[in-house]
């Protein structure tokens, strides 16, 4: 497998928290993310890790990211986009409580997954569950396995055609891009065609 889950017990777990004990970067800046602006248990820097499965953003990149076209799902609030998926799931925290939620952009869903900012990186991401049902590392394999490209920082890995306009969810099927040149294409073609903008779940 090309995206490798370390156990807790494959670094030494003296002063690393949990976060730091299973993943490791492997591209991008060498400098702090967005979310260190928003909080001390946030001090990770920006950048992919373990080979794409999560990629957490600078402040720079972030606000290159526009959700404009999924305000039908997210709302009127103000967030901050601060990481995603090798599959260009984007994590969101809401500035007015510091709430994190999870926009799967081809399913067209919005959902909480009611953690802490600390608990987002050191419970949520290293839970084997999550590692496989949100971050689909296995199905992030599989589509490597076709294009022989790692997502490395600030790219995705992009269904071609988009999930929601009928395209086929197969792994030869996707292409490796930006993601915040991807968010902007979906962003405007949602919001050219309105009737898109009632699928899905939210938690908003």
């Amino acid at each position: 497998l090309f995206m490798i889950f370390f156990s807790n017990n494959s670094k030494s777990s003296e002063n690393l928290s949990m976060f730091e004990q299973t993943y490791e970067k492997t591209s991008g800046p060498d400098i702090a993310s967005v979310l260190s602006e928003y909080s001390k248990d946030a001090l990770y820097k920006s950048g992919t890790y373990n080979s794409g499965i999560f990629t957490l953003f600078d402040k720079d990149y972030a606000e290159k990211i526009s959700v404009e076209g999924f305000r039908f799902l997210i709302g009127n609030d103000d967030y901050v986009p601060f990481g995603m998926t090798a599959l260009g799931d984007l994590f969101l925290l809401r500035k007015k409580d510091k709430e994190i939620f999870i926009l799967e952009t081809q399913l067209l869903s919005f959902t909480s997954p009611e953690v802490t900012i600390d608990g987002f990186f050191n419970n949520f991401l290293v839970n084997k569950g999550v590692i496989e049902d949100v971050l689909n590392r296995d199905y992030a394999n599989s589509i490597y396995s076709h294009l022989q490209k790692l997502p490395e920082y600030p790219k995705c890995y992009i269904p071609q055609p988009y999930l929601f306009l009928g395209g086929k969810d197969i792994p030869s099927n996707y292409i490796l891009g930006d993601f915040a040149v991807y968010m902007e294409l979906v962003s405007q073609t949602l919001l050219q065609n309105p009737s898109l903008m009632v699928r899905g779940n939210t938690d908003e």
